[in-house]
């Protein structure tokens, strides 16, 4: 007796051709997404770190600006020689009531034009002998250590960040060599222009700029706020501001 097979239906040969063939697409779908989300990642961090970048070449240029004019202001007072007679005249007769009072207002002067905190004359010993504001305090240690270096190279200096001892605040500063070139290039002192990097001065006022995100590709803005500054910070605190 003859047995005959019972065909396979088509859909039933086809089903695992089918399955095999949904397998494949989903997998080479998840590929191309993964492989899609991975550039997307990467092109946006390429562009994130471009933005820093050129944040950051944006703020050294900046501040490379604001050191070059800070030292050539020093550059304009160690090269004036009206100047130079002036300090000569308060150090060898410090009872010259005229010449401190042309002094001190010719420091004045300086301080309120170029936003310095402080600007004090020290003498070639690193003594306190004129300051506007008119109190003066003891010398940072930081920037006594560095006269005799200034005196002998004659050069104007940049004082990095250093931390007063009398009042635990941070500064920077720029040391202004001063000589008598009347007497052999006889070192007078120096001229000692501070700054606090915690504010920004206008009209002796200080002032703190507050930061507007810029991570999102907008622009940063800045806007001021008057008020004293906590001395725990370095520079102008970062703030978070709504939109300009």
């Amino acid at each position: 007796m003859t047995t005959e097979s019972t065909p396979i239906p088509t859909r039933l040969r086809t089903a695992p051709i089918m399955l095999l063939a949904s397998g494949l697409l989903a997998l080479s779908l998840s590929v191309a997404g993964c492989y899609y989300y991975r550039q997307l990642v990467r092109t946006y961090r390429d562009g994130a770190e471009r933005q820093l970048m050129a944040i950051a070449d944006l703020k050294i240029s900046e501040l490379r600006q604001w050191r070059a004019e800070r030292l050539g202001d020093g550059e304009v007072l160690s090269n004036n020689p009206l100047f130079s007679d002036l300090v000569r005249t308060l150090m060898d007769h410090p009872e010259d009531a005229e010449t401190r009072r042309r002094l001190q207002d010719w420091m004045g002067k300086v301080q309120s034009s170029y936003n310095y905190e402080e600007v004090s004359l020290l003498d070639a010993q690193g003594q306190p002998r004129l300051s506007v504001p008119a109190a003066a305090r003891p010398l940072s240690s930081t920037v006594a250590q560095r006269l005799p270096e200034v005196l002998r190279s004659g050069q104007v200096a940049f004082q990095d960040f250093y931390r007063d001892e009398q009042d635990q605040r941070v500064y920077l500063a720029v040391l202004v060599p001063l000589f008598d070139d009347t007497h052999a290039h006889r070192p007078l002192g120096v001229l000692k222009l501070r700054i606090d990097p915690q504010c920004e001065r206008r009209n002796g006022i200080c002032i703190k700029v507050a930061v507007e995100n810029g991570m999102s590709g907008q622009p940063l803005f800045f806007r001021i706020f008057p008020f004293k500054i906590s001395s725990s910070v370095f520079f102008p605190r970062l703030i978070q501001v709504g939109p300009v």
